[in-house]
């Protein structure tokens, strides 16, 4: 069985999206013949959503919900394990998910089945969590070409991960092995490139993937046929931290779609300085109708520093464009940067009224573990990295923002 512990259903919301990466692997099992299946905890079946503001609110308690092991969430899931009767359950820690991996390992070493754990934490902290002994093996990196050997091979405590050069080779991720009701399952992720080349302060995608890998187009094109074939989704999300930071790329992606007739809509995620009108129309033309922009923050002083590529000029001018291109516009945004004083939050609130973006994503900034910014934490507050995530309404490297200011930002969607 391979796994996320839960996250957003600890703060009264959930997530639907299936895991790309536990798809990878449990395609890579599978055409081992092992016998798979996966699990979301967070699933459920209803559409609608916590409001920003409710998540921020209830992060107030998450600390406390995910360190009781008899809380409802984990009861469902013991129940769950206690049915399926796995030998090996594969867990995939991310930030914010560590309590709850924990929880989940206890109980799966209560009764003597075999805990994988990999992910984002497993590679940025595997120092701390090779201490949980309830985590019998630990995978850092990419996972596909050694997930087998962790299988056949339980002596093994640690087995580091290889990074797949071509990702062409790797088979498209399970999307139909899934544990209970699938009615509200969304199939729309798709992964086209792993690795990063930016460095961001805040960000630890540059200390897990490596230089940026691509798919080729062509590749990416079949399994959003294969999606479509299958499931008749039609409407994708590529989950690519900046999808168009190749101008080629993006334009034999958009002649691929179009070749093959596609009927398709999908969302976009890249920067203002990877962005420019002609991509934007060469995309439209292929189906894109929505795009997430990061814009961090409305402070040119903050821009400085964290987002020196652009400036207010250039987002104000790249959401112009996606305006006039019927674009459904969403932008993401942080408060809580060191430097940050509430000058600066009126400055991102009002620059984010000026945009008028059609869906605004707002972060706390999370120093978390591997990142620049957790370098510079004091001892103390370097202890407590496994409650750091993204949601948390009292940042932890600012505590002299205005709590009245930071109400007003989180409610810039209403």
């Amino acid at each position: 069985m391979l796994t996320n512990p839960p996250f957003y259903k600890f703060l009264g919301s959930h997530n639907n999206d299936s895991r790309i990466g536990l798809g990878y692997l449990s395609a890579v099992l599978r055409k081992a013949g092992y016998d798979v299946s996966q699990y979301n905890p967070d699933y459920m079946s209803k559409e609608d959503y916590a409001t920003q503001q409710g998540l921020f609110t209830a992060s107030t308690n998450f600390i406390d919900a995910v360190r009781k092991p008899y809380h409802p969430i984990y009861r469902e899931i013991y129940d769950t394990i206690d049915r399926e009767k796995p030998d090996i359950v594969g867990l995939t820690v991310m930030a914010g998910t560590v309590f709850q991996a924990e929880m989940i390992a206890k109980y799966c070493s209560d009764h003597d089945i075999r805990v994988i754990v990999g992910g984002t934490m497993v590679t940025l902290a595997l120092s701390e969590m090779m201490k949980n002994n309830n985590f019998h093996q630990l995978v850092p990196g990419e996972g596909e070409k050694v997930i087998v050997q962790a299988v056949e091979h339980p002596e093994r405590r640690v087995i580091v991960g290889i990074n797949t050069s071509n990702l062409n080779i790797l088979p498209f991720p399970d999307r139909d092995n899934f544990i209970g009701d699938t009615s509200e399952i969304s199939h729309s992720g798709i992964q086209t490139a792993r690795g990063c080349n930016n460095r961001c302060k805040y960000c630890s995608n540059h200390l897990l993937g490596g230089e940026v890998r691509f798919r080729s187009p062509a590749n990416v094109v079949t399994e959003i046929q294969d999606i479509l074939n299958k499931y008749g989704q039609r409407k994708f999300r590529i989950f690519d931290d900046t999808f168009t930071v190749n101008k080629k790329r993006v334009m034999e992606f958009c002649a691929e779609v179009k070749y093959r007739r596609l009927d398709i809509e999908f969302l976009i995620e890249t920067r203002v300085d990877c962005l420019d009108e002609a991509m934007i129309l060469e995309l439209k033309s292929a189906g894109m109708n929505a795009v997430k922009l990061g814009i961090e923050s409305g402070s040119k002083k903050i821009l400085n520093i964290y987002k020196p590529q652009y400036n207010k000029d250039d987002i104000r001018k790249v959401v112009r464009i996606l305006k006039d291109n019927e674009m459904f516009v969403s932008l993401n945004w942080m408060f809580g940067f060191p430097e940050e004083t509430d000058d600066d939050l009126e400055d991102s609130i009002a620059f984010a009224r000026e945009l008028g973006a059609d869906h605004n994503t707002i972060s706390s900034l999370a120093p978390y573990y591997g990142t620049d910014l957790f370098d510079d934490l004091d001892d103390y507050d370097k202890m407590q990295w496994k409650g750091y995530f993204h949601t948390m309404k009292h940042p932890i490297m600012n505590k002299n923002l205005s709590e009245g200011l930071i109400d007003e930002f989180l409610a810039v969607n209403e």
